[in-house]
């Protein structure tokens, strides 16, 4: 039984970007809306365009997850583990931006309507993207590969 290591130090700095930048894009959206500069003009434009831009998002979130799986996949039957894992940070990076783009449209569409619903949308993209903290079961998981170490 040999033993895979990998150098968790990139994996956890995009994970700390990503909920960093969530975050301060979230704290900015709501310090927005309770300071009262939202103008009632903005916000009625806003509430004929959010549905339109949410189904929009449901639609582009289902194909995004669907590549990502094809994407996974092929990731996992790489058989060089070095090449392996450059790919999968590649498919990480990917990962957060798209936690990270979600944050952002919620935080717009809050800005916008004036809804704290999309608040809460961004809220949850955060809580969300903490499953994909980088750990030793993240890899495992899915890389598919039980001998993997941090280090």
């Amino acid at each position: 039984m040999s033993f895979y290591s990998v150098d968790i130090k990139p994996f956890k700095r995009i994970f700390y970007q990503t909920a960093i930048s969530n975050c301060i894009i979230l704290s900015g959206a709501a310090l927005l809306a309770s300071s009262g500069l939202l103008e009632a003009q903005i916000t009625t434009t806003g509430n004929r365009l959010s549905q339109p831009i949410l189904l929009g998002m449901v639609l582009v979130a289902w194909i995004h997850s669907v590549s990502q799986r094809k994407q996974l996949a092929r990731i996992v039957t790489i058989e060089n583990f070095d090449q392996q894992i450059r790919e999968y940070e590649k498919h990480y990076r990917r990962k957060m931006l798209w936690y990270f783009t979600a944050c952002l449209i919620s935080a717009i569409l809050f800005i916008v309507t004036a809804k704290w619903i999309f608040l809460l949308f961004g809220v949850m993209d955060i809580v969300f993207s903490i499953a994909f903290f980088p750990r030793v079961n993240l890899f495992k998981r899915e890389l598919q590969n039980d001998e993997i170490m941090l280090y």
